[in-house]
């Protein structure tokens, strides 16, 4: 030990091997191991060959798995190569799942849940001398983190070799194995990986013993200090007990391995490998070369000018990026100093391109240039001119990057985990009273009451019935299917209002509001949830017209999907990217138009603001009043945070049934008829789930919790959602439809059967175009004829039809008549089976 400078345990290993016995006993675990009966080593063989499999198929369709391979230099065609995906385990059965836990394919968790170990990594066979897949070796694609199955190693990667063998490589790893066969002869070479330099096993040795015509083992190690050491004390153990052998070693070069050498030379790699094996030297060779350059190296350290920093190099503690000011970061040492000027960017992770400002401490020279620490070529122009002008040795200040460039990329990483949390909205937690007082205020059986003056608080004058609706409608955002809302109205007439007020009754971790929106917005959220459970409003549709598609889809579907084509950061080739994003989301918006965005209305209820000058004096007292100071703005906060909380009380799992829908009916000529009746449902479904703690909560036989629906919810939902439910069974828009009920009740008063478009005109202010377009639209659908006069003097009309709307207003009345039906039946509202 003290002669070799060597462990105790490698030196009582050395002792045993020098009296004849084997370096490294199987334990008595392993014995029992092989003691055991075939049958559950048959059971595992037949499982990690069934998992092999499925991996093998899973890289076949694995644009992730395929990008890694490539990225590795590895041919997953040739080779015999697997990928396993984040739950590969989800379609086994229950027999497979407890094969895969004994084996140590999956762990169990505390929650007693299955966690797939292999998960998201490249899966490598171990064989035993019979050719079956004994043990598994995974390689995660997101980090360096590499899995073997618990227990001991079992069996040899790539294969055990042939019988015949006379001259064996060993590589430091299973990569490198499977590298360094892509490009060199079976013929010539047989290929054994070690499981690290310390996995040399019991199997790699008896396997070597029997091979009586082997005359060569070649030691291809990473070219560093622990593979060359890796190296001697195997073949140390090899001599023991084949004095003949003989041992050479591959001059790595220093850093590198097989695979780093194979990713850094691609296209040379099939010349690079079979002369790298021609420069093998024996083990003595190579350690006196490798002494020679150790007395070289402290040679040069003595020779060092004086202008040069101290030849000991000084490593940084890991705490020594200083980010008190993010536009100028600095890392220090006790010789240099690094200045980053402008930032770290965040985003790109595939380049660390930076304005660095490096400081000889000592003699105060200084240097400045930008690099992309993740560009050899950059970083090593970068290293070449700082030496030269800060006069530093390259080795010394190679060392100082290499550790400046892991505390960068740290504080990189951290800084957008940090930011992707403040991204999301905090659970907002309620104290004792807080909840109390909210339960207090769903058990009120005047809440529609309460929240109607909750809305005139907060400043939604003389329209109760439309915001009602609209908070409802918000309220099934917790819904799988939403409804979603699309206010009408002229210009300037309180349609944004409505919205907002009601918006302001939202709790703020579920909504979104947003004056434009693009296609692009919608399909890249920035985590997976982002849109789930959420309320998107949207302050007038004009400034999202390129986003009306996905909208409309999102809508109907609650999710959207679709492929890109992107330029892979790693490689610049194009490569296809599926983007999707997931609901439930409620989507609510504003428009002054009709006919441009048809398809959205018959996916949303239509909500019309009053645009009556009555209802327009009111606003005007509002806001007179407001300017005056006279509106308590204070307690308009306190009720929104009042109904934000009775929100947050709901149990949004609980489901609601309906017992009286197949008795409920709407009027004939509503339009989009199939969707109009899923509306009408969500909303009586709404109101009940609002009501949920004035229920009796009752279990179904399958277990699950739901609430029914009473007849007064049938009622209130009736009552708002009639004036929507007439203007989809309108086939005039909203505008022309007011514009004609305020013509014929012009007409009337002036007891004349014909008008001249200039006497209407006058009379309500229009503009001669979109006057031209209502009066068109009106004759185009036979309410108007025209009945004389002439281009020049003016046109005279009469109305052909003046009771329509009357006629569909007494359509809805089956609405009416059918709940008067139900409740006779049931007096008390609620659903009683037993009179059914």
């Amino acid at each position: 030990m003290y002669k070799e400078q060597c462990s105790k345990g490698e030196a009582i290993n050395k002792a045993k091997s020098l009296a004849g016995q084997s370096s490294r006993p199987q334990s008595l675990k392993a014995v029992k191991l092989e003691a055991e009966t075939g049958k559950s080593n048959l059971a595992r063989i037949a499982v990690l060959g069934k998992v092999m499999s499925e991996a093998r198929q899973s890289l076949q369709r694995s644009n992730k798995g395929q990008a890694y391979c490539k990225e590795r230099n590895l041919d997953y065609i040739k080779l015999e190569i697997g990928f396993l995906e984040e739950r590969y385990h989800r379609n086994w059965n229950t027999a497979l799942k407890a094969s895969g836990l004994e084996i140590g394919l999956l762990t169990e968790q505390e929650n007693k849940t299955l966690s797939p170990v292999l998960r998201n990594c490249l899966i490598f066979p171990i064989r035993n001398k019979s050719g079956q897949i004994v043990n598994l070796y995974g390689r995660s694609i997101a980090g360096k983190n590499h899995y073997y199955l618990k227990g001991r190693h079992q069996g040899l990667y790539p294969c055990y070799p042939k019988a015949e063998t006379q001259r064996l490589i060993l590589t430091e790893s299973l990569i490198d194995a499977a590298t360094l066969a892509q490009y060199i002869l079976k013929e010539e070479y047989e290929i054994l990986a070690c499981y690290g330099t310390n996995g040399f096993t019991i199997e790699h040795e008896e396997i070597i013993k029997v091979l009586k015509g082997l005359e060569e083992v070649i030691f291809f190690f990473d070219g560093d200090d622990a593979g060359r050491a890796g190296a001697e004390r195997i073949s140390e153990i090899l001599k023991t007990y084949n004095l003949k052998l003989t041992t050479t070693i591959v001059p790595t070069p220093e850093g590198e391995d097989i695979n780093s050498l194979a990713q850094g030379h691609a296209e040379e790699a099939a010349e690079l490998f079979p002369h790298l094996l021609s420069q093998r030297t024996t083990l003595e060779k190579q350690i006196a070369s490798t002494e020679n350059r150790s007395l070289l190296t402290e040679a040069e350290t003595l020779q060092e000018p004086k202008s040069c920093i101290s030849s000991n190099p000084i490593y940084p503690s890991s705490d020594s990026l200083d980010i008190t000011n993010p536009d100028k970061i600095t890392y220090e040492t006790e010789a240099v100093k690094i200045t980053i000027w402008g930032g770290i960017e965040k985003h790109n992770l595939h380049r660390l391109k930076l304005s660095l400002s490096l400081e000889n401490k000592g003699s105060g020279q200084s240097f400045r240039d930008d690099v992309n620490l993740y560009s050899n070529r950059s970083f090593k122009q970068f290293l070449q001119n700082a030496c030269e002008e800060l006069g530093v040795l390259e080795t010394f200040l190679k060392n100082i990057l290499q550790d400046f460039t892991k505390e960068v990329e740290n504080y990189r990483l951290d800084q957008k985990e940090k930011a992707a949390i403040q991204n999301r909205p905090e659970k907002v937690e309620l104290s004792g009273n807080e909840q109390k007082e909210a339960i207090e205020h769903l058990k009120d059986k005047s809440l529609v009451k309460s929240l109607r003056y909750s809305m005139q608080q907060c400043g939604l004058i003389g329209e109760t019935d439309n915001g009602l609706l609209l908070f409802l409608i918000f309220l099934t955002r917790y819904f799988d299917s939403p409804l979603h809302a699309l206010v009408h109205g002229s210009s300037g007439s309180g349609k944004t209002n409505l919205l907002k007020t009601i918006l302001k009754l939202v709790p703020e971790e579920c909504k979104y509001e947003t004056t434009a929106l693009t296609e692009n917005v919608l399909f890249r959220p920035p985590y997976r949830s982002f849109w789930k459970n959420k309320i998107l409003l949207l302050e007038d549709l004009d400034g999202s017209y390129k986003a009306l598609l996905p909208l409309r889809e999102f809508m109907t579907a609650q999710r959207i999907s679709k492929f890109v084509t992107e330029s892979d950061p790693r490689t610049g080739a194009f490569k296809q990217v599926h983007l999707q994003a997931e609901g439930p989301i409620c989507i609510a918006g504003a428009t002054t138009k009709d006919k441009i965005y048809e398809d959205n209305s018959n996916r949303s209820f239509l909500i019309h603001v009053n645009e009556s000058k009555a209802h327009q004096d009111a606003v005007l007292d509002y806001q007179n009043k407001q300017a005056a100071g006279l509106t308590d703005t204070t307690s308009a906060k306190q009720t929104a945070q009042k109904v934000h909380n009775i929100q947050r009380m709901l149990n949004h799992n609980l489901k609601v049934i309906n017992p009286f829908q197949p008795s409920l009916k709407l009027p004939e000529y509503v339009f989009k008829k199939l969707r109009t009746n899923t509306h009408y449902i969500t909303l009586i479904q709404s109101i009940t789930f609002l009501h949920q703690y004035q229920r009796e909560i009752k279990q179904s036989r399958a277990g699950e919790y739901y609430i029914e629906t009473t007849l007064e919810d049938v009622e209130l939902a009736n009552l708002l959602s009639k004036e929507s439910l007439l203007r989809k069974s309108d086939e005039l828009s909203g505008a022309v439809r007011e514009f004609f009920e305020s013509l014929k009740s012009t007409v009337r008063q002036t007891n004349r059967d014909t008008f001249t478009g200039k006497e209407i005109r006058e009379q309500f202010r229009m503009h001669p175009m979109q006057f031209n377009r209502r009066i068109t639209e009106l004759q185009a659908r036979g309410y108007l004829k025209q009945a004389g006069g002439n281009q020049k003097t003016g046109y005279e009309y009469t109305i052909t039809t003046w009771d329509d709307y009357k006629v569909l207003q007494s359509a809805l009345n089956i609405m009416d008549d059918t709940l008067s039906v139900l409740w006779q039946k049931y007096p008390d509202g609620k659903y009683n089976r037993s009179i059914t």
